[in-house]
């Protein structure tokens, strides 16, 4: 379906998602509580691969209002990317 010149994620519309290949488009065009499933998943994969099993929920939050505002100005960059240059931080 297209709406205002955008198609819709291709999140929305995969059986099978990389999460390589997902850009900051893909994010954007995602319904609230998309983004926020979104956002959660990338949170705990990144938490996984450093065999983290607390979260800190402040940290968590400026995380995923940076990977936003980043998105927002840079909407091809990869999701994953932007993640872990602000999630290493």
């Amino acid at each position: 379906m297209t709406v205002y010149g955008q198609s819709e994620s291709v999140i929305e519309n995969a059986s099978v998602i990389n999460i390589e290949t997902l850009n900051c488009r893909d994010l954007l065009r995602l319904k609230d509580n998309d983004q926020e499933a979104t956002l959660a998943y990338f949170h705990g994969f990144l938490r996984g691969k450093k065999n983290e099993l607390t979260i800190d929920v402040v940290k968590s939050g400026e995380v995923s209002d940076k990977v936003m505002d980043h998105c927002i100005e840079n909407s091809g960059d990869s999701i994953l990317t932007v993640f872990e240059q602000y999630f290493n931080n």
